[in-house]
């Protein structure tokens, strides 16, 4: 008690000998051995709050600029490294993360007033031009307007100027404060670090047992202080570094001489406090590998004699009987052991049959899901992929036999494959959904163009002016439609069979409307293949004549003369 409100006194000395910055430093260094715990807290934040609120400070005047985003990661480095423990990397950080957001804000401000200067010179200009448009009128008045607006505009642009070079004068000298505060911020945490290791030394009476170390270090301090006082912060913390290394020397020293000073039975007995201790600490660790492996539901009668036979090694050890207590760690330690040995094993029993119900659960829905497929999937899913299907329904059957004989690999193995050939029928419907939704969308904004679905897939009626009466070769002016078409069907024709049919109405002798159906969607899809390139190679033609007439409509009518472009999207697999 006395020696921690004496470390308490002297950190208050340091505190007032060099500032509330440098003894935050020296506070949290404090508190990393034990120390003055609560002051270096505070004094730690008081710094990292202070960097917050000006890195806040420069986010509304210069959020957008490098300075502003270094500063906030400064910032938030300082804090973690506060987080972590380590007060003087946190501290320093801090101040640089404060430094930053100053530049930041004189940066905004000179760039303002450049504009500022930019704006005024720009008004200048026009002010000399509406001066020289003046000078050439008859209006005197106007002239006299003229040149005092250009001699506002010159007063305005001189006081800009004075103004950003007063802000470049303000950023110059913030950035030489700036420095000069980190310099000595990492001189006095030195010192500050210094001071406590010899006030330490103090402790162990290196004054008597080191006198010419400890007389050594107290010079260094005192000449730390003398360069600080000038203003020499790199020198200072130099000198600090190596008063330091002085003060922990001498009380290294110090504590040899005491130690060597020590009887053998106070080192016997301290050996064994050790050794119990260290037992201790085995069987607690033990004692909560045990915990983990849940052996206090699993093995309870092991877990409680461990966790007695500790409680009972910590009492004598408390009590001053190492031996007694080096005992009971150990016993509590095998029971520990045992314990866990057992808790493992139920845990790992436990595991397998929840495993083992997983995959019985994974084959059993998969076995379902091929059997409920006929209901769920639509037709057009189960008329594209009737051989996945089937194969499905292979697998569902191998998997469900396994099952039953306790072959639990072989099942999850066939319904894996189950599983695969569902998602493969699942997505070959949902492509071709896909690819019949986006075709007939895009084959509607055509001119002379109807897109609609059937049962072999989406059919394209062509209904413009392509052919010449009797004739089989495509109009030039049909060039255009047949290209926008290819692009239309360009992401279908390299997944889908293409089909150019060619219908006439029932005008005219029979074979001759046959023979003119098919020259005619064979020339139309030679174009629309050459149109289509590589994907042009599952383009084929036929042709109907009269015989696929359109519903609701005379026979002899025109409309009949038509081009239809089947996309068999539902072609089964």
């Amino acid at each position: 008690m006395n020696a921690s409100l004496t470390m308490l006194a002297q950190t208050t000395t340091v505190k007032r000998r060099i500032g509330a910055g440098a003894a935050a430093v020296a506070l949290s260094f404090a508190l990393a051995t034990g120390c003055g715990s609560s002051i270096a807290a505070i004094d730690l934040q008081s710094a990292v709050d202070d960097a917050n609120a000006a890195v806040q400070a420069s986010g509304a005047e210069a959020g957008g600029r490098d300075e502003h985003a270094l500063a906030q990661r400064l910032l938030e480095e300082s804090v973690r490294q506060q987080d972590g423990g380590d007060a003087w990397a946190s501290y320093y950080l801090a101040v640089r993360a404060a430094y930053t957001a100053d530049v930041a804000r004189v940066s905004a401000r000179d760039e303002r007033a450049r504009r500022r200067l930019d704006r005024l010179r720009q008004d200048t200009l026009e002010a000399k031009l509406r001066a020289a448009q003046a000078g050439s009128e008859a209006s005197i008045t106007r002239r006299l307007i003229a040149e005092t607006l250009q001699a506002r505009a010159e007063a305005d642009a001189a006081a800009a100027r004075q103004d950003a070079e007063k802000a470049r004068g303000r950023a110059t000298q913030t950035d030489a404060d700036a420095q000069l505060s980190v310099e000595k911020a990492l001189a006095e945490a030195e010192l500050s670090k210094a001071q406590f290791l010899m006030d330490l030394a103090t402790e162990a009476e290196a004054g008597t047992h080191d006198a010419d170390g400890y007389a050594r270090a107290q010079g260094l301090i005192d000449a730390t202080d003398g360069l600080l006082a000038e203003g020499s912060n790199r020198a200072a913390r130099l000198k600090a570094i190596e008063a330091y290394r002085a003060a922990s020397d001498t009380r290294q020293a110090a504590l040899n001489k005491q130690g060597a000073q020590r009887s053998q039975s106070t080192e016997a007995r301290f050996g064994r406090a050790v050794d119990a201790a260290m037992q201790i600490g085995r069987a607690a660790a033990e004692v909560d590998r045990a915990r983990d492996a849940d052996a206090v539901r699993h093995a309870p009668a092991e877990f409680g004699a461990a966790t007695d036979a500790l409680t009972r090694a910590e009492a004598a050890h408390a009590a001053g009987s190492y031996p007694e207590a080096a005992r009971l760690a150990t016993a509590a330690g095998e029971a520990a052991h045992r314990a866990i040995v057992a808790g493992e094993g139920a845990k790992t029993r436990d595991m397998a049959t929840r495993r083992r119900e997983e995959q019985e659960a994974m084959v059993k829905d998969a076995v379902l899901r091929v059997r409920r497929a006929a209901d769920t999937l639509d037709t057009l899913t189960r008329r594209l992929s009737p051989g996945d299907l089937a194969t499905a329904g292979s697998y569902a059957d191998l998997a469900e036999s396994a099952l039953a004989d306790s072959n639990l690999d072989l099942a999850v193995a066939n319904a894996d494959r189950a599983h695969g050939l569902m998602d493969a029928v699942e997505r070959k419907g949902a492509d071709s959904k896909e690819a019949e939704a986006g075709l007939v969308s895009k084959a509607k904004s055509l001119p002379d163009t109807q897109a609609f679905t059937t049962s072999k897939g989406v059919v394209l009626r062509v209904t413009g002016d392509l052919f010449a009466v009797g004739k089989t070769e495509l109009k030039k002016s049909a060039y255009p439609s047949v290209a926008k078409l290819a692009a239309a069907l360009l992401p279908a024709a390299g997944s889908y069979d293409v089909v150019v049919e060619g219908h006439t109405d029932k005008s005219g002798d029979a074979d001759t409307n046959v023979r003119l159906s098919k020259e005619r969607a064979g020339a139309f899809a030679k174009l629309l293949a050459e149109y289509l390139g590589a994907a042009g190679s599952n383009v084929t033609s036929t042709g109907y004549g009269a015989k696929q007439l359109i519903a609701g409509v005379a026979p002899t009518d025109a409309s009949n003369r038509r081009i239809e472009i089947v996309v068999l999207t539902r072609k089964a697999s």
